[in-house]
């Protein structure tokens, strides 16, 4: 068994196409298996997995999961993988959808219950069996996908992908309803009073997490209750108000290594770490590895048109 770099192997790659830092899309055939050496590999994309033949297996913490096909799986960023391992027979595509997109899906007021949303983005929630006809839809989605990312010279191509994005999403948001749902998803107006505070709480972190980590902060500025503002966050999320805090801080440091020029130092400062150390150390427990390293994958698949 080899050791774990990443999910797949460049043996199974049939056709792959990226964009610079956000989205990877490949379509994959035939066997691969791995684990980690000594630590868990951490997962710096959020990966979207389709079995259209044969299954995956895979291990993270001490929980396994398998997926027989037809089946779609969802590995969130900052998960730690033990092992993976796909059968002889497989065949499938999977997205990498980076931080920053992921949230934007379910942040920007998009048609989405949360509880379904959450339920992709949770590894205890993740795993959804669905139909050969459910298997196709989401298939042609990721097939045109993968397609529009390499449309380099199309004028409009982030918005073009963000476009397939959605509608991936809103597919497998459909399909996790129909099984889990309560009546008629809510889309963009939330009435309960849960559910406004909700999405206020999201609005202030996308405004504030420059500069503001911490609970009691997001509570005095909704003039609630710290306790109170954790079980509504608990209510919608399965996860602790600090884990999404944290959550968007590493979004926001991706988001800077990625698209500005701003030194090391820089961008901890601007994230409020007390030195450039402490934020190194709070990138390589999200990601599994140092910002630098981060930065140097990027520019060099950015030096090579990826």
């Amino acid at each position: 068994m080899k050791e774990l770099a990443k999910l797949y192997s460049d043996n199974q790659i049939v056709g792959e196409n990226h964009i610079n830092g956000l989205l990877y899309g490949a379509e994959l055939c035939g066997d691969f298996s791995a684990e980690s050496e000594g630590r868990p590999a951490k997962m710096i994309y959020n990966n979207i997995i389709l079995a259209t033949h044969g299954s995956i297996s895979y291990v993270i913490g001490r929980q396994e999961f398998k997926a027989e096909s037809p089946a779609i799986r969802v590995i969130p960023s900052g998960s730690g993988l033990n092992s993976v391992s796909y059968s002889g027979g497989f065949r499938g595509c999977i997205v990498k959808v980076c931080d920053e997109l992921m949230m934007d899906i379910i942040r920007n007021n998009n048609p989405f219950p949360l509880e379904s949303i959450y339920r992709l983005y949770d590894n205890k929630h993740s795993n959804v069996n669905i139909t050969r006809d459910e298997c196709d839809t989401l298939l042609a989605d990721m097939r045109n996908m993968i397609a529009a990312m390499g449309k380099k010279r199309h004028h409009f191509l982030h918005e073009l992908n963000y476009a397939h994005l959605y509608i991936l999403t809103s597919d497998i948001a459909d399909m996790i309803w129909k099984r889990f749902g309560d009546g008629n998803p809510g889309h963009t107006i939330e009435t309960s009073r849960s559910g406004v505070i909700f999405q206020q709480f999201l609005a202030l972190l996308r405004e504030n997490i420059d500069r503001q980590h911490s609970v009691t902060f997001y509570a005095g500025e909704l003039c609630i209750s710290k306790q109170y503002l954790s079980a509504v966050v608990k209510e919608k999320t399965k996860t602790t108000t600090g884990k999404i805090i944290a959550k968007a801080r590493a979004e926001k440091a991706l988001q800077m290594l990625r698209e500005t020029e701003l030194s090391i130092k820089e961008i901890a400062d601007r994230l409020s770490f007390p030195d450039q150390s402490t934020f190194g150390k709070f990138f390589k427990k999200h990601f599994g590895e140092s910002p630098l390293g981060y930065r140097s994958k990027i520019t060099k698949k950015m030096r090579m048109g990826l």
